[in-house]
């Protein structure tokens, strides 16, 4: 349901379907990666990548969706990671947090879960 997910659709940089600069690889397989770069800390807008899938990730009530992810963080970072699924007008559908990041790259999973009143997310939910 994600659009590029390994990040090779496409020669653009970055990637198509993915909304930020280019980072080092994952591996010598994976040539391109996306870095976020924060630089303080406290409260304020939240920062992340967004997907828009093929047209929308599609979604439909109580529908269980598998999130695999490789990331990183450089020394002394501490919060967690959330992904959620949400609307182009920034309506969650579906939210998970993963803790753990450090200094090596680490392969992350969780599990989001759309409640019983979600709707068919093809209008637009994004990934971030």
């Amino acid at each position: 349901m994600v659009r590029n997910g390994i990040m090779k659709e496409g020669a653009a940089n970055p990637p198509s379907s993915w909304s930020l600069v280019a980072a080092g690889p994952r591996n010598a397989a994976s040539r391109r990666a996306l870095r976020r770069t924060v630089t303080g800390d406290g409260p304020g807008p939240r920062v992340g990548a967004a997907n828009s899938g093929f047209c929308g990730i599609g979604g439909c009530p109580s529908t269980t969706h598998q999130v695999a992810f490789w990331a990183r963080a450089t020394a002394g970072f501490t919060g967690p990671h959330t992904v959620t699924i949400e609307s182009t007008g920034g309506a969650v559908h579906a939210t998970s947090s993963v803790s753990g990041l450090g200094n090596g790259r680490r392969k992350f999973t969780t599990t989001l879960t759309t409640g019983p009143d979600g709707r068919d997310s093809r209008a637009g939910h994004q990934l971030s």
